[in-house]
């Protein structure tokens, strides 16, 4: 009888111990994302309404990415607070264009001579690291095992310009 309640105290212990290994972990995802959500509001970060981002949705999949020297387009003004904002008309025309490397791919905008990083997006395996988002040049690394790739982008005449991989063109 001695074997069985100790059988049955070891049983009652590893399933305390799951138990609480379950409610910590909870705990843990609980807060981590409420500080981010907290994070995310206190740097300015504001949620898109259904509007923005169905608009949003339909600029970027009207069009391909471009490939690095590919054509560019006006880009429609960007997306207001609220649908009753008109689009200022005095404003310089923003140019869009995307570009591929081996480790995945960058959409910068310009407009004017200040660029902006519009997303990046690494290929399954590779990693990424923005080194700079604009005004001046937006610069992206991937990287996997040995392989780099990266992409350096800049404004010349309004419109994205990149250097692949230290290519000059």
């Amino acid at each position: 009888m001695g074997e069985r309640a100790d059988r049955a105290a070891h049983r009652f212990l590893l399933v305390s111990l799951w138990i609480s290994a379950t409610v910590v972990a909870g705990v843990i995802t609980w807060i981590a994302v409420t500080r981010l959500g907290q994070e995310a509001t206190v740097s300015g970060q504001t949620t898109l309404t259904q509007s923005e981002v169905r608009r949003e949705l339909n600029r970027i999949t009207s069009s391909p990415p471009a490939t690095a020297g590919g054509p560019t387009r006006p880009a429609p003004s960007a997306p207001t607070t609220t649908d009753r904002d008109p689009p200022a008309q005095h404003q310089t025309p923003r140019h869009f264009r995307s570009f591929t490397v081996a480790g995945g791919h960058v959409g910068t905008s310009c407009r004017g001579t200040a660029i902006h990083n519009e997303g990046a997006t690494p290929v399954d395996g590779w990693g990424m690291q923005v080194k700079e988002s604009g005004p001046v040049k937006v610069v992206v690394e991937f990287s996997r095992g040995g392989s780099d790739s990266k992409v350096e982008v800049t404004c010349s005449g309004g419109v994205p310009v990149a250097k692949l991989d230290g290519d000059d063109g």
